[in-house]
């Protein structure tokens, strides 16, 4: 917190305090629905978390165009095939996620994807059944 306080807002009057993620304890929270869930854990299956298209320039960075998306989610996939990985769609149930994600597939022609998670419980089982992730949603990089 005194980096936040001395690098980032060493003129600001705003009260600052610790607050941790829930994300972090998901494991131990989601527990019995981990043990129960019907996705099993496959370590060569890697998780592909897809963001809405517009996701930069949201935040003002207008250079990376969907195109560049479409195209680094394309060589990625293509990676993992060469390598021997399985891949699997997901998303954390964003409707503009979701149809980025439905886009993805229908310009690759193959691969599947998780139905949008209508809960956390949905979430937390699909992000543990994959041996790895590449996403871009934090709280699914957190939770794997």
């Amino acid at each position: 917190m005194e980096c936040l306080k001395n690098d980032y807002l060493e003129n600001s009057t705003a009260e600052l305090f610790d607050v941790y993620d829930s994300a972090l304890w998901s494991r131990q929270t989601y527990k019995k629905v981990l043990k129960n869930s019907k996705y099993k854990k496959d370590k060569n299956l890697i998780g592909i978390g897809i963001i809405r298209h517009k996701i930069f320039a949201d935040y003002g960075n207008t250079q990376v165009t969907k195109q560049m998306q479409i195209a680094f989610w394309t060589d990625v996939i293509e990676t993992l095939e060469k390598r021997g990985y399985k891949w699997k769609i997901f998303t954390n149930g964003d409707t503009n996620d979701e149809l980025f994600a439905q886009e993805m597939l229908d310009i690759l022609g193959r691969g599947e994807k998780y139905p949008a998670p209508r809960n956390a419980n949905a979430l937390m089982q699909y992000i543990h059944s994959f041996g790895g992730i590449i996403g871009g949603r934090m709280h699914s990089n957190i939770i794997a």
